[in-house]
């Protein structure tokens, strides 16, 4: 759990890389709309992960596209957004402000039209003026919500919107329907009538699931309207959205590893032989990412992975429903590619919000949560350190590590899900040979050196080990 469009704005907005969560028509919806103060108010109805990008522009839809002569914004979540959290942006000052219901600070923008906002008061016109928010999908403009707050035209396609574009006219976009869906025409005195400002109504529905939600917000009986040269200002009533299942997730994992665990953190030898493209596939993980850099605490990369079942031993392979790799620290927490940020998933065909987390790496047996873990403040969070019981079969499927800790199993040179003798002959292979990062896994102690140690304290030590996360 999207935007404003400039189509043929620049080459750069096409060729961007895809956001992190991608949003479907309805995820967002606009809640308010001033060209008296040139300020305007959008909802999440869906959560969206940290670094997805929205755009936000008043250029109008010409039929096959965006028109190039106004504003667009470029919005990008610096934190997981939860449904519910409603965005204020006033692009009349400089620099441009942006703020949140919740108070926190979960986004940046900054202008990139042929025409900034500031000092020329470009964003909304007088005249009339319509906002769309739209992402930029596999190369192609996605719209994903839009409203129109400008005289229409009779018996239009769209009802209200307009049958040809301008700086203040627009048709609704292809495939779109006024009054569905996060696209809604402003018309309170019929098909001609212009407003200045608009407002969402404090007192209209702000809390149930999604869908109700939504057919509020498409109601422009439910909003208020002036003219005054004031506009209006934020409302002050937060929104509360139940009952749906997130695309995305941020995740807060601690793990450590028996090889690299140091009897108080774990050890980073491997830093700078580390690549910066993660190096898994497990159970069809097909994630591209990659690090500019290695973080300096890094240890290795590992997968974290989530899955939706009604219990623990149904948790199956099958049951996946998104996964990330991201950087393992040094104090055990995982973190995303910059190695300062909680890790995002992203999250195909899951039915709700609680999730088993595993985590896999590619020379220790992989673990996962003996519960259904849900958020809390947004971030779900497992600690498989500290305690057996936050671990699924956690007293066979982890090592006992000192100070009262514990960690993942190594041994599993071939990242099979077992210790056994298949380990031995790749590490005999190794023994004594040059260290290459995921080509010679028997360095079990991750110290960059393959020797008896990595044999007697790992691999001999965990013989017959197995899984304990269950596969089919």
């Amino acid at each position: 759990m999207r935007y404003l469009i400039l189509i043929v704005l620049s080459i750069g907005l096409l060729s961007e890389v895809i956001a992190q969560s991608t949003l479907n028509d309805g995820d967002i919806a606009f809640t308010r709309i001033g060209m008296a103060n040139e300020q305007f108010s959008f909802v999440f109805l869906a959560d969206v992960a940290s670094g997805t990008v929205i755009y936000l522009t008043d250029e109008a839809w010409n039929g096959t596209g965006f028109n190039t002569n106004e504003t667009t914004i470029k919005f990008t979540a610096t934190s997981a957004i939860s449904a519910g959290e409603e965005c204020h942006i006033n692009p009349d000052i400089e620099p441009m402000g942006i703020t949140f219901t919740s108070g926190n600070t979960l986004a940046t923008i900054s202008s990139v039209g042929a025409f900034p906002p500031f000092p020329d008061k470009n964003m909304l016109g007088s005249a009339g003026d319509n906002l769309f928010a739209y992402q930029i999908v596999s190369g192609s403009v996605s719209v994903i919500a839009g409203v129109h707050a400008n005289s229409g035209d009779s018996n239009t396609s769209g009802k209200a919107w307009n049958s040809e574009s301008s700086t203040a006219k627009t048709l609704i976009p292809t495939g779109k329907t006024d009054g569905a869906n996060g696209f809604v025409g402003l018309f309170p005195s019929g098909e001609n009538g212009e407003v200045d400002n608009a407002r969402y109504k404090s007192g209209s529905t702000h809390s149930g699931d999604k869908a109700t939600v939504l057919a509020a917000l498409m109601d422009w009986n439910n909003w208020e309207f002036s003219n005054s040269n004031g506009g209006f200002t934020p409302s002050a009533t937060a929104f509360n959205i139940s009952g749906g299942a997130p695309s995305s997730v941020e995740v807060a994992a601690t793990v450590f590893l028996e090889g690299a665990y140091n009897g108080a953190n774990l050890n980073t030898s491997l830093n700078t032989g580390i690549p910066t493209t993660q190096p898994y596939t497990n159970n069809g993980h097909t994630g591209g990412e990659t690090a500019g850099s290695i973080p300096a605490n890094a240890v290795d990369w590992v997968l974290v992975e989530l899955r939706e079942a009604a219990s623990a031993a149904a948790a199956l392979s099958s049951t996946k429903v998104g996964s990330a790799a991201g950087f393992l620290m040094n104090d055990g927490s995982i973190k995303a590619t910059n190695g300062t940020a909680n890790l995002t998933v992203s999250l195909t065909g899951n039915s709700g919000s609680d999730f088993y987390v595993v985590i896999y790496h590619r020379n220790h047996l992989p673990v996962m949560s003996a519960h259904a873990i849900s958020e809390s403040s947004s971030v779900y969070t497992i600690d498989f350190t500290s305690a057996l019981g936050n671990t699924y079969l956690g007293a066979t499927g982890l090592a006992s590590l000192s100070g009262g800790r514990f960690g993942m199993l190594a041994g599993d040179a071939d990242g099979d899900g077992d210790v056994d003798a298949s380990d031995l002959t790749t590490w005999r292979a190794q023994n004594g040979g040059t260290f290459t990062y995921n080509s010679t896994n028997g360095d079990f102690n991750l110290d960059g050196v393959i020797n008896a140690v990595d044999r007697n304290d790992f691999q001999q030590k965990n013989e017959s080990k197995t899984s304990q996360v269950p596969t089919t």
